[in-house]
């Protein structure tokens, strides 16, 4: 998918559908996974070898979400809601280091 359709795309996947959507930058071992599924999506970042949540706030709900094909449960501190995700996205897109050094991001242990 082109960028320009970004927000045609991502506006026509329903609701309830889990999905997701990513920007890499092979040569530069950088990648950024967005799974969206219902009003939250759950950003992981691999960037120069190490894998990231993006941390959001200090939340202890932990909620179940689709990622990968499997509904797991994940803490509610890692996840933004939705529509944001088309900022985050955009912004990697742009620039990889910008996308990870923008944000809060935690090594994923």
């Amino acid at each position: 998918m082109r960028i320009e359709e970004l927000d045609e795309v991502f506006h026509s996947i329903d609701h309830s559908s889990p999905f997701t959507i990513s920007c890499e930058d092979e040569e530069a071992d950088k990648y950024l996974m967005i799974d969206v599924d219902g009003d939250y999506a759950l950003p992981e970042y691999l960037y120069e070898g190490t894998s990231y949540f993006l941390e959001t706030s200090d939340e202890e709900e932990m909620l179940e979400m689709h990622v990968g094909g499997l509904l797991e449960e994940y803490p509610r501190r890692n996840m933004i809601p939705r529509e944001q995700t088309l900022e985050l996205i955009r912004r990697a897109y742009q620039d990889m280091d910008a996308a990870f050094y923008s944000y809060n991001w935690i090594p994923n242990e």
